[in-house]
């Protein structure tokens, strides 16, 4: 199944030392449950950037959707 493009609001919290991206927030972050989707709230936490090709990057992350049971995570 591919669904279409879709946009949701996110919130970005940034590192005010650094101007780094701390930690992305979406509420309705589609997810695969059971063979279909369903909107999740997510978050991204970033950390350990260097400097590639002239840009500044986070070179680790992990993220977590937000499910009642407990917040399920993983490796980005």
């Amino acid at each position: 199944m591919i669904l279409p493009q879709i946009f949701y609001p996110v919130k970005i919290l940034s590192s005010l030392k650094r101007d780094e991206v701390e930690r992305i927030h979406a509420e309705g972050r589609f997810r695969e449950v059971d063979g279909g989707y369903e909107p999740t709230s997510w978050n991204g936490y970033w950390r350990n950037y260097q400097t590639r090709n002239g840009l500044l990057v986070p070179i680790e992350g992990e993220v977590e959707s937000d499910l009642p049971e407990g917040d399920l995570a993983y490796q980005a």
